[in-house]
Formats: structure tokens, sequence, C-alpha cells
């Protein structure tokens, strides 16, 4: 059975030896390599992290935490599991459990070129707010900032 839980500081070590994505997604191994933002937010005090496990370990997702009930999302599927239906499975367990700890809103940055991404959140109900630029690995990169309102999720998953 797939399963949300708490992720273990130790689960990291394992997280760095994923490998590499495909070339399509290599821009995004920054993500899980040490130093990446797994490491950078997965340390804050704000931060909840969470892993999906099959029973094997095969993603990562973290809500930092903001004032208001707001959290920005962050989500990992292993590379080796791509394209097997656990990121869909995944943004809904977290987005669930992230209205069960009470938050109202969440945002994540998606890059503009990663359109399988773009697509699934907005059938979760995402909505695009703005494109932002943002420095990865010294090179600028432009992002959507996409919100999700627990009232806009709620309606999408009643469909």
């Amino acid at each position: 059975m797939n399963m949300l839980k708490p992720l273990p500081i130790q689960a990291r070590d394992e997280i760095h030896t994923w490998g590499h994505y495909p070339e399509i997604f290599r821009d995004l191994d920054y993500a899980i390599q040490p130093g990446g933002w797994l490491d950078t937010i997965a340390n804050k005090a704000t931060c909840h992290a969470f892993g999906y496990y099959t029973p094997d370990l095969v993603g990562l997702s973290l809500l930092d935490v903001f004032e208001g009930g707001q959290a920005e999302f962050y989500i990992a599927i292993k590379p080796s599991c791509l394209n097997k239906g656990y990121g869909k499975q995944f943004m809904i367990a977290t987005i669930n459990k992230s209205f069960e700890l009470g938050f109202e809103k969440l945002f994540l940055k998606v890059r503009l070129n990663h359109q399988v991404g773009i697509a699934l959140y907005q059938k979760l109900g995402f909505e695009n707010q703005k494109t932002v630029a943002m420095e990865i690995n010294g090179e600028p990169t432009l992002f959507y900032l996409m919100e999700l309102n627990k009232a806009v999720y709620q309606n999408s998953i009643a469909r």
C-alpha cells in the first residue's frame, strides 16, 4: 500500500544516491543532490518533510510554512520511478496532508518548460499567478509561481 509518512532525516543520504533524472528533466537534479533544496529547505525549523513509500521510498515532499496558513510546496520523485503514476498520487496525498495540518493556501514554483508538471498541477487546481526568475546553479531560470486555495482544490477533486 502506498503511504505518505514523515521523512526521517537519515533518508536524505538515500535520496542523495537516487542518481540523475533523464535528460529531459536533467535540470531538476539539483533538488535531490547534496546542497539542493532537499538540504536547504528541509533544514528549516518551519519545514514539514514527507516521504512517499510503496513500501520503498519513491518520493519526497516538503511544506515550507509561511504566516497566515500558507506553505510553499516542493516535490521530487525518484528518477527511476518517473512515469509510474506516483507523482499524482503523491501530490494528492501531500495536498490532503497540508489541509489536515491547517494550511489554507499552497504555492509552488515550476519551470516554464516542465509541461508535464504544469498540466498535473493545473488539473489539481493550482493556478498560475506570475512568472518569477531565480538563479539555479548559477543560471537564471524562469518559473511559474502557482497557487492552490483549499476551496479551489476541494472543488477540483469533486468533479
